[in-house]
C-alpha cells in the first residue's frame, strides 16, 4: 500500500493539473473502446446483463467501467447481505426495501437475484431512475417501483 500511495504523490507532483485531466480522458476512452462490443450488445439485444450507457455508469463510479460498475454493486450488495445475516432475525426481516440513491440500480440489480423483495428505488437523478425501467428485464420483471424526487415530492417514473 505504501507503494501506490507513494507512486501517487509523485504522479501528483510531477504532473500538472492539465496533463492529469488528458490522462484521465485517455484512460477513461480506452475503458470505453474497450466495453464498446457489449456496450453496442445491450443496446440491440438487452437481456438481464444489460448495463446503463457509460455516460451513467461514469455518474456513479468515476469510470464507465462495466467492470467496476457490476464489482461495485456485487460487493455493496454482498455486505448489506452479510450485514442482515449477523444483524436481523430471520423472522423480522422485510420483504419491503427502499433503496435511498438507487441510482441506476448498481446495488439493487444483485440484491432483487438475492433476495425475494419488493424494492423502492429513489433518487434525485431521473436519466438514472428511468433506465432500469426502460431497459432492464429484472427490473421490469420484478416487482419494483422507482421513483423521482424533484424538490416538491415524489415523482413516479414507473407509470
Amino acid at each position: 500500500m505504501e507503494i501506490a500511495q507513494t507512486l501517487l504523490a509523485l504522479y501528483r507532483r510531477t504532473l500538472s493539473m492539465e496533463s492529469r485531466k488528458r490522462v484521465g480522458y485517455l484512460r477513461e476512452s480506452i475503458i470505453r473502446l474497450l466495453d464498446l462490443p457489449l456496450d453496442l450488445l445491450d443496446g440491440v439485444v438487452g437481456g438481464d446483463r444489460q448495463l446503463p450507457p457509460p455516460r451513467l455508469r461514469s455518474q456513479i463510479g468515476g469510470s464507465s467501467s462495466r467492470r467496476n460498475f457490476l464489482q461495485t454493486g456485487r460487493r455493496a450488495a454482498e455486505e448489506i447481505l452479510r450485514a442482515i445475516e449477523d444483524h436481523v432475525q430471520h423472522e423480522q426481516r422485510s420483504t419491503r426495501w427502499l433503496d435511498f440513491g438507487c441510482g441506476s440500480g448498481r446495488v439493487a440489480r444483485h440484491l432483487l437475484r438475492a433476495m425475494e423483495i419488493d424494492m423502492t428505488g429513489v433518487d434525485v437523478d431521473r436519466h438514472a431512475i428511468t433506465h432500469p425501467l426502460t431497459s432492464h428485464s429484472l427490473f421490469r420483471s420484478s416487482p419494483i417501483s422507482m421513483s423521482s424526487c424533484n424538490g416538491r415530492g415524489l415523482r413516479s417514473c414507473a407509470g
